[in-house]
């Protein structure tokens, strides 16, 4: 009996941190909205409300707001690299590249603050932001970068392809 009392009073003091963060989140989403028609902050409002959901992620320690906050800051991230100060001097090409780090960044975010404040464990999330880091480096490479993805585009299915035949080399083997 007691150790329902104590996984019920733990689940009422994470549900009561979460419906705290939640009220904060939806006041700033209500704010911002109404404020926007008057104020330029367009190309902040991703950003601010990923970073408000990381804060939230760290204080709470929950993956609930650390993945989304990750995904939504890097995607923000992105929004402000091409439409800031210098979105001027980029290329169509260098957009590309550029957001796809910025959104790479968002990714390793959420590893990072997950360990930060022991949250778990969310390396898998290297995995992604590591893909696209690494597309986003090749697209600023130009020619030299494009012909990497390219050959890497018949690399990894022929590499899938030998991956199942051996797999089903050795299910027949293994009979």
């Amino acid at each position: 009996m007691s150790e329902q009392t104590q996984n019920t009073s733990g689940s009422k003091s994470t549900s009561r941190k979460n419906t705290l963060a939640v009220g904060i989140l939806l006041i700033a989403l209500g704010a911002g909205a109404l404020l926007a028609p008057y104020a330029d902050f367009g190309m902040y409002f991703a950003l601010s409300l990923g970073l408000s959901m990381l804060v939230f992620g760290a204080i709470t320690r929950t993956a609930g707001w650390i993945i989304p906050g990750g995904i939504v800051s890097g995607l923000g991230l992105g929004i402000f690299a091409l439409e800031g100060p210098f979105a001027s001097r980029l290329s169509t090409i260098d957009e590309g590249g550029i957001f796809l780090i910025a959104f790479a960044f968002g990714w390793f975010t959420i590893a990072i603050v997950s360990a930060l404040v022991k949250a778990g464990n969310m390396s898998w999330a290297l995995i992604p932001g590591g893909v696209m880091a690494f597309i986003g480096g090749m697209i600023l490479l130009n020619e030299a970068g494009l012909q990497v993805l390219k050959v890497l585009g018949y690399l990894w299915p022929a590499a899938l392809v030998l991956v199942g035949g051996w797999l089903i080399i050795k299910f027949i083997r293994n009979k």
